[in-house]
């Protein structure tokens, strides 16, 4: 029986039994004490609903925070200052841990926004597969120096391009992501010499994944 009805019923029976005045006036009293203890009663029970969902999503807020510190620990236990971090989040982590690392940086993340506009003369390009046209084939060979892999056999990660381009006159990432018409996310700015960066695309010193051959590099340097 639920508590309205059970309130109900008692204000039926309150209502039609005859009491005398000092009997009806203190089982009145009653009635209200007892109305007044079962909203505090449900007051309560909405709490600790409330408090056992905070708990779960504090949780689940402390899990997400563990993935995405092992993360970053990992990239400065295997990578030196010349790998982007964009380029190894993207490389050797699914989508949707990529995503708990961006909504963790927050802020951190916009400070690259502001990077956007800043000069450099070596970039990388990390796109998808099916995203590596002809068109944009084209496009990279059109630069002094490019080289790009293609990455099939990451764990837990699609089938994706490295693509290095250098050796022009200093760029912005907005100006690569629009020529290339890709988000400013895929564009990376680099540091670090070229055969640094070769050194990357097949994984040389990273134990911990896929070792590419070097004659899976094309290249035109």
């Amino acid at each position: 029986m639920t508590t309205r009805k059970l309130l109900s019923k008692i204000n039926y029976a309150l209502n039609h039994i005859q009491y005398g005045e000092e009997e009806e006036k203190d089982i009145k009293v009653s009635f209200k004490r007892l109305k007044e203890e079962i909203k505090l009663i449900n007051l309560y029970k909405c709490e600790t609903k409330n408090l056992i969902k905070e708990k779960e999503i504090l949780l689940n807020i402390n899990k997400e925070n563990i993935i995405v510190l092992n993360i970053i620990k990992e990239y400065f236990t295997i990578c030196n200052d010349k790998t982007s971090f964009d380029t190894f989040l993207t490389s050797n982590y699914p989508y949707k841990h990529v995503q708990l690392v961006k909504k963790f940086l927050g802020s951190h993340l916009n400070i690259r926004a502001s990077n956007l506009n800043i000069k450099n003369n070596n970039f990388e390009l990390v796109i998808l597969k099916e995203q590596f046209t002809d068109e944009l084939l084209s496009k990279i060979k059109g630069f002094k120096n490019y080289a790009y892999i293609l990455h099939d056999k990451d764990l837990n990660s699609k089938p994706h391009y490295h693509i290095y381009i250098g050796g022009f006159s200093s760029y912005t990432i907005s100006s690569i992501s629009n020529y290339f018409n890709l988000h400013p996310n895929c564009v990376n700015s680099l540091k670090g010499s070229k055969e640094d960066i070769l050194k990357y695309f097949i994984h040389d010193g990273l134990s911990n994944k896929y070792q590419y051959k070097k004659s899976e590099i094309i290249k035109n340097f």
